[in-house]
């Protein structure tokens, strides 16, 4: 919090190098996101990196969803539920303006 009050206009991205990773990640901010939106806007992220580690786990992984290619950011609800291979790659905070 402390750097993205001296830093004005700048994010923290969480980045998941892996899918467990990615999910104790989103499983942190799920278990903690009244205190965590008190203070930040939430987003999740996923992009090209995707397919990348699709195919390093599966050579069958030429069929790919088009959203894992465009990067673009959600909001993170808390009432939303995310299947495990659908896991967002990056997880951004950005300090919410009071």
């Amino acid at each position: 919090m402390k750097y993205l009050k001296e830093n004005p206009g700048l994010s923290l991205w969480i980045d998941g190098s892996d899918l467990a990773r990615a999910y104790m990640y989103y499983r942190c901010v799920k278990k903690n996101f009244d205190y965590l939106t008190q203070h930040f806007e939430i987003y999740g992220v996923n992009y090209y990196i995707r397919i990348l580690k699709k195919m390093q786990d599966d050579d069958t992984a030429s069929i790919f969803d088009v959203k894992d290619v465009i990067a673009s950011s959600q909001t993170i609800s808390s009432t939303e539920q995310i299947r495990h291979e659908k896991l967002y790659n990056c997880i951004i905070f950005k300090l919410r303006n009071k």
